[in-house]
């Protein structure tokens, strides 16, 4: 979420559920050429993991397909947003399982491609 109130919504392909610091966590790996990741560096350090139900599993193509940079992913894939209990970013109606997190560490990553 921007600090502004705009929220996003993204497809995530990689990410590990474990502990750091006897906390749990999860990390979740986001280049830094996608708008995405601009929201949780330079917005709100907040985000929300959600499992999609069959009901809403469709939307991952839509939401994977295009950038919040210019359009409204939540209303392209008919997804509604709740508002969280622990954060202040929003999980998604007709989530199986939505985490809410906090970002308490980030690091970056080395470019393998060198």
């Amino acid at each position: 979420m921007s600090t502004d109130g705009k929220i996003n919504v993204m497809a995530l392909d990689w990410k590990t559920i474990g502990e750091l610091w006897h906390i749990p966590v999860i990390t979740a790996a986001v280049a830094p050429s996608r708008y995405s990741f601009s929201l949780l560096t330079d917005g709100i350090k907040e985000f929300t993991i959600n499992i999609p139900s069959p009901k809403i599993n469709s939307a991952i193509i839509i939401v994977g397909s295009k950038s919040g940079r210019n359009t409204d992913k939540f209303r392209d894939a008919n997804l509604e947003p709740i508002k969280g209990d622990q954060t202040k970013v929003p999980t998604i109606k007709d989530s199986l399982l939505s985490y809410e997190c906090k970002i308490v560490h980030e690091t970056k990553s080395t470019d393998l491609k060198k």
